[in-house]
């Protein structure tokens, strides 16, 4: 029993971590204020022409989705809906806080989630490093065809940064 006890010991007092590194778990990075903004986007208003989506077999419309990638990893996902023409948002049903970062890369992709689409049947864009998607849009809008969504981009200054968090698209 005793050599059990010296074995347990020696073992224990053995095992002492020389990793330097800080936990990652329950960290929260900050990056500076001079590279980074938060803010809140808000989906306003759609107008969807059915010329500019599929339908199924049935003859109804596909369900559009907005999805919002930053470095390639999706950060926002809107189901926008199987709704045709003109469509306003209230109470703040299409709004995210997020966070902008001037080293990273946006895509925007605005796309009918159907089992069978057409490669162009998608819009949105891409952005290089530095620009924020939904800085400089003509009328607040991004265009897809004739169709729009109507996106508003309210600054929070006073906002401590947060990263964005990636989300998994189902």
């Amino acid at each position: 029993m005793k050599n059990y006890f010296i074995v347990f010991v020696v073992l224990f007092f053995s095992c002492t971590s020389k990793n330097k590194e800080p936990s990652k778990f329950n960290t929260h990075p900050k990056a500076s204020t001079s590279v980074s903004n938060m803010y809140a986007v808000e989906i306003c208003a759609i107008y969807f022409n059915e010329s500019d989506f599929n339908l199924n077999t049935l003859g109804t419309p596909y369900p559009v989705v907005f999805r919002l990638f930053e470095d390639n990893k999706l950060i926002w996902k809107e189901v926008l809906g199987s709704l045709r023409g003109k469509h306003s948002f209230r109470h703040n049903d299409a709004t995210k806080i997020l966070s902008y970062n001037k080293n990273s890369t946006y895509r925007i992709v605005i796309k009918d989630d159907g089992l069978i689409t057409f490669p162009d049947t998608w819009g949105g864009g891409e952005w290089e490093v530095g620009v924020w998607p939904f800085d400089n849009l003509i009328d607040n809008k991004l265009q897809k065809g004739s169709s729009w969504i109507e996106v508003k981009n309210h600054h929070l200054p006073n906002m401590n940064y947060r990263r964005n968090m990636e989300i998994i698209d189902s």
